[in-house]
């Protein structure tokens, strides 16, 4: 039988509701994820990202020995832990002279901690590995429906709130003058980060969240210079990465969640040798 490389690609999506589900999914959370990782790239925040999408395991491991897998559950579950270590490590760092980075560095290592030995006292293997690397492949109606909603919201509020975050990373004081609050500005976008990843590592595990929301910004960061072609270019790597990995992980039956962040990771680093010169971020 002759190798047909459009069979490769599109035959699984027609013959399995489970694929096109994952392939939806991961559609949605890269349109929203992506953007929100270019400000973050920006903004030079890559450790907060790192300690919200770890400082989210308590919430979620609560709430699974509460509710199980519950969609709604988890999200909820994990909102309050994301919120809590921002709040906690900025209360540390103005209670004292350790800086913000120091105090999220601690607050994370010791909510994942946590998270950690909450989920392995639910005595629960199968479990466990769902949660810490996902399972894009089982996403179900409920999920899906909530990384949708997510997406849809994320994109809508990021339509007003692109200009003001520009502003807010490169000329805060004239975004005062303008009558904008910069604290609640950073909030509303902090909450969405929060909001991403709880929807992401629903999909593909609290391991690999930050993976999707970061590496395709990275590299898009480092191939294009103008704001609007780093979205597209971020967007487009993040959907094509999405695509591969899906396909790799069902042809060769490898962990989708892994596989995905994988392909992104290779991604950014064809990057470098494209644009060998150093990058100013």
């Amino acid at each position: 039988m002759p190798f047909n490389i459009l069979e490769i690609v599109y035959q699984p999506f027609v013959d399995y509701g489970f694929m096109r589900s994952a392939l939806a999914a991961c559609i949605c959370l890269t349109l929203s994820t992506s953007i929100l990782g270019t400000f973050i790239v920006f903004k030079r925040m890559s450790l907060m990202g790192e300690a919200l999408s770890h400082g989210i395991l308590p919430g979620i491991a609560l709430a699974f020995m509460v509710s199980g897998l519950s969609t709604l559950g988890l999200t909820i579950g994990g909102m309050i832990a994301g919120i809590l270590v921002v709040l906690l490590s900025f209360r540390l760092s103005s209670k004292s002279n350790i800086p913000e980075d120091s105090s999220l560095s601690a607050m994370y290592i010791i909510f994942l901690s946590i998270g950690f030995l909450l989920l392995s006292s639910a005595n629960s293997g199968v479990h466990l590995t769902h949660i810490l690397f996902g399972n894009i492949l089982a996403v179900d109606t409920d999920t899906l429906l909530l990384i949708v909603i997510i997406s849809v919201t994320t994109l809508c509020t990021m339509i007003f709130l692109t200009k003001p975050l520009l502003y807010a990373s490169f000329d805060p004081v004239l975004l005062n003058l303008k009558g904008y609050s910069v604290t609640l500005i950073q909030s509303v976008f902090l909450a969405l980060v929060v909001l991403n990843l709880v929807a992401a590592c629903q999909a593909i595990g609290t391991l690999m969240a930050l993976g999707v929301m970061l590496l395709p910004a990275i590299t898009s960061r480092i191939l294009a210079t103008r704001f609007k072609h780093i979205i597209l270019l971020s967007v487009s790597l993040g959907i094509c990465g999405n695509l591969i990995g899906l396909l790799i992980s069902y042809h060769f039956n490898l962990s989708a969640g892994p596989t995905i962040v994988l392909v992104l990771g290779l991604f950014f680093l064809s990057s470098i040798f494209l644009r060998p010169e150093k990058q100013d971020f």
